[in-house]
């Protein structure tokens, strides 16, 4: 979640000035930003439910390579339609809070279930104060400096996850 919530801090400071390069105005802009939220609202109970069939780590370590992904298209985005398509796709696969809510549930008891919720809110706060500082400075080298950055937080949360995660729910 915390990847998640600091890639789309990293862009929000670089949002207007590449809808500006791409040519997609304000009312583009305002459609972009949309588009991510109705894909994250459309996808969040299906990786909810696939969650629930086939554990939390798969659609955990998926929905990161999914923003690893979208944060290349990014960087690489030369069109208006590259961007909306990697904004969708990020809005797709990072419809994952509830999946990383879950596990938290399914791998702490009770007593300590409050605690571990104000953590996870927390570091997803962190995330969002956090990002734009990141996207501020990093674009000072370049504007697509913060989206390759981004993208290799996602991958390396993927070979963590897929290295040290377990796998919360059982059969």
């Amino acid at each position: 979640m915390v990847t998640n919530a600091v890639g789309y801090g990293i862009i929000i400071p670089l949002l207007y000035p590449l809808a500006e390069r791409l040519q997609l105005g304000t009312v583009g802009l305002g459609a972009l930003m949309a588009s991510f939220s109705l894909a994250q609202f459309l996808a969040t109970p299906i990786i909810g439910r696939l969650s629930d069939r086939y554990g939390r780590k798969p659609l955990l370590m998926g929905s990161l390579f999914g923003t690893g992904v979208s944060m290349v298209l990014l960087a690489l985005a030369n069109n208006g339609g590259m961007f909306f398509a990697a904004r969708i796709l990020d809005g797709l696969t990072g419809g994952n809070n509830s999946v990383a809510q879950a596990a938290v549930a399914d791998s702490t008891s009770p007593k300590q279930r409050a605690n571990a919720f104000a953590l996870l809110g927390a570091a997803y706060g962190f995330g969002f104060l956090i990002g734009p500082s990141i996207g501020g400075l990093l674009g000072q080298y370049g504007i697509t400096i913060p989206f390759w950055a981004a993208a290799g937080m996602a991958f390396l949360g993927v070979i963590l996850g897929v290295l040290f995660m377990r796998e919360t729910i059982s059969e």
